[in-house]
């Protein structure tokens, strides 16, 4: 997920956490955008995913929220061509 730069970047050093320094090179910025997009439209939906953007955007905001499923659409992508593994949506 590092290359689409939707993985945590939090660096802890002595306990406390490290300012982000600006990285250089844009990563898959289209690819990241449509995962997004994706996640963002998601969030009206009546699926699981749907219920997770919620559910996280009220406990963290909006944009967390976004990001995290974001990230969790990235791996379910990866999971389908790498392992051809289907996706089953579980509901709400």
């Amino acid at each position: 997920m590092s290359w689409l730069r939707l993985s945590l970047r939090t660096a802890v050093s002595g306990g406390k956490a490290l300012p982000i320094k600006k990285t250089k090179g844009m990563g898959a910025s289209r690819v990241a955008a449509v995962l997004h997009m994706g996640a963002v439209t998601l969030q009206c939906s009546s699926s699981a995913s749907g219920a997770t953007v919620r559910r996280t955007a009220r406990r963290k905001g909006h944009s967390v929220a976004v990001f995290a499923l974001a990230r969790k659409l990235a791996v379910l992508v990866y999971r389908t061509l790498r392992c051809r593994q289907d996706y089953v949506d579980i509901g709400e």
